[in-house]
C-alpha cells in the first residue's frame, strides 16, 4: 500500500521540462506570452544602438555643427571659429524695414570769437642768445644794442641789401651790422703807429671775429701801397669760417703785420670786391689823398650794392666838421653803399 503511494503520486518539486523548453508547471497560457532570450536580447541593444545614434546626432554631440563638415568629434579646449556661422533669419521690425530717414546736422559756422576790435600785440624786445647753425634770430635783431637794420631804411644812404640768408651780426668800434660774409679792410701804413692806432685795431679785429660762428665766413686785408691778404688754413676756401681754429690762425698770422709804408686805398677796396661779401669795414687815419671819382665809379660798379661798406676813420683831435658840411669820401662810399661813417678820434682809444 505505501508502495502504490508513492508511485501514483507526483512531487510538487519536479520541474521536469517539456519539448519546448518550459517547465512542465507553467500553464498554456502563460507559455503563449514567454519570448526566447535570443530575441529580448536583440531588442534591448537594438533600442541601446537606436538611442546612442540619436544621442550622437544631437547638437551637443555633434562635430560638425559648427561647419567642420563631420570629420571628427570636438576635442577638449578652445574652439576659435571664424565668425561666418550661419544664422537664422529673423524677422525684421516695421521701424527696421521701413527706417525713417535722418535730416543731416547743420554746419557748424564759425563766427568771431570776439566782438571787439582785433588788438594790436607789441613785438618782443628781447631774445635769447642764438645758437650755432642756420635759422637762427642773428644778433642785428636784438633791442638791448642799437644795430642796422637790414629790413629798413639805414641810417644814411640808399637802402641797404639783405643778405640771402641773415648771419649773426658783429661790430667794429661800434658799428655794427649781420651777414654771411665778411671782409674787414684795415689800413696798416705807417701813420698807423701813432697812439697804438694798429694795436687797437687789432685788437678790435679779434674781438668782432670772436662773435662770427660756423656758419659765416671772413677775410682780412691789411694795406698800405699794396693789399696784405691774410692766408686761410685751407686751400679749398680762399675765406676764414667763424671758428676757434681759423680764429687761432688769424691772431698768428698778426704778429707779422706792422705799420709801415705809405697809403692807396682803391687797389685794397679793389680786391675786397671780389669776395661777395654782405658787409666790408672799412678802417684808415688817412682821408687824404683820398680815391679819385673814377676810382669811386669803379667801386660802385664793382660793388654793385652788394655788399654795405662801413667806414671808420681814425683821426687827430675831436671831429671839427659840423652837420650838413660836405664830407670826404669816406662819407661818400658809406652813404653809396648803404653802410655807416663813423669818426674816431685817436688820443682816445686807450
Amino acid at each position: 500500500m505505501v508502495q502504490s503511494y508513492h508511485s501514483d503520486m507526483t512531487s510538487p518539486l519536479d520541474v521536469s521540462r517539456s519539448r519546448g523548453g518550459l517547465p512542465d508547471w507553467i500553464g498554456s497560457r502563460h507559455k503563449q506570452l514567454v519570448f526566447p532570450s535570443w530575441l529580448v536580447s536583440a531588442l534591448l541593444h537594438g533600442t541601446l544602438l537606436l538611442m546612442f545614434l540619436w544621442i550622437s546626432q544631437s547638437r551637443g554631440c555633434r562635430s560638425d555643427y559648427q561647419g567642420n563638415e563631420g570629420e571628427g568629434f570636438r576635442e577638449v579646449g578652445v574652439y576659435l571659429t571664424s565668425g561666418d556661422t550661419e544664422e537664422e533669419p529673423t524677422e525684421e521690425s516695421a521701424d527696421e524695414a521701413n527706417p525713417t530717414p535722418v535730416e543731416p546736422a547743420p554746419k557748424f559756422e564759425l563766427g568771431p570769437l570776439l566782438d571787439a576790435p582785433p588788438i594790436e600785440l607789441e613785438r618782443p624786445t628781447e631774445f635769447s642768445e642764438p645758437v650755432l647753425g642756420i635759422g637762427w634770430l642773428p644778433d642785428a635783431l636784438s633791442g638791448s644794442t642799437p644795430t642796422t637794420s637790414l629790413e629798413t631804411q639805414p641810417r644814411s644812404g640808399v637802402p641797404a641789401s639783405t643778405p640771402n640768408v641773415l648771419g649773426r651780426s658783429t661790430s667794429l668800434f661800434g658799428v655794427q651790422d649781420a651777414g654771411r660774409r665778411f671782409v674787414y679792410v684795415l689800413d696798416r701804413s705807417h701813420s698807423m703807429d701813432d697812439y697804438h692806432a694798429m694795436r687797437q685795431a687789432k685788437a678790435e679785429l679779434m674781438a668782432s671775429l670772436e662773435n662770427l660762428d660756423a656758419t659765416q665766413e671772413f677775410q682780412v686785408i691789411f694795406y698800405n701801397n699794396e693789399p696784405l691778404l691774410l692766408t686761410p688754413p685751407s686751400d679749398r676756401s680762399d675765406m676764414f669760417r667763424g671758428i676757434d681754429t681759423h680764429r687761432l690762425q688769424v691772431e698768428r698770422q698778426l704778429g707779422t703785420v706792422q705799420p709801415i709804408g705809405g697809403t692807396t686805398h682803391f687797389n685794397a677796396l679793389e680786391l675786397a670786391m671780389k669776395f661777395n661779401a654782405d658787409v666790408i669795414f672799412f678802417l684808415t687815419d688817412a682821408d687824404e689823398p683820398g680815391l679819385t671819382l673814377g676810382e669811386m665809379e669803379t667801386i660802385r660798379l664793382a660793388n654793385n650794392g652788394a655788399a654795405r661798406i662801413h667806414c671808420i676813420e681814425f683821426g687827430e683831435g675831436p671831429d671839427l666838421k659840423r652837420p650838413g658840411d660836405p664830407r670826404n669820401f669816406l662819407q661818400k662810399l658809406a652813404t653809396e653803399s648803404g653802410g655807416t661813417y663813423k669818426y674816431i678820434d685817436v688820443k682816445h682809444l686807450d
